[in-house]
């Protein structure tokens, strides 16, 4: 159960981050009704799980990975509906502190192969 304070904090947080979480989902997503579709779905699951912020962390970064797990699961969602399976390119680095860019498909550092 969340406090009115802390829905009114997170409200705030959410607010100054909500362009940059439009543009992150629509860069993951290429679609832009989706893409609104996984920031609003960040809002309420975040506000929904707001209890389980532990302070490890910037809130921003806690409600990133919601955003980005968010966006992973309607990536699924939308191949799985377009009859393509292979989400490799999502779970590659996965469970690794710093995936992000792994997971969002960023380029090798150099000096670095991929196996």
């Amino acid at each position: 159960m969340t406090t009115p304070f802390e829905r009114q904090a997170y409200e705030t947080l959410f607010q100054a981050q909500i362009e940059k979480l439009r543009r992150m989902a629509f860069l993951f997503l290429h679609d832009r009704a989706t893409s609104e579709d996984a920031v609003q779905e960040t809002f309420t699951r975040g506000l929904a799980h707001l209890h389980t912020y532990r302070g490890g962390s910037k809130p921003e970064v806690w409600l990133y990975s919601i955003a980005l797990n968010v966006c992973r699961a309607a990536y699924r969602k939308a191949r799985a509906r377009e009859g393509h399976a292979d989400t490799t390119r999502l779970d590659r680095g996965r469970g690794r502190r710093g995936s992000t860019a792994a997971a969002a498909g960023a380029a090798p550092r150099a000096g670095r192969s991929r196996a």
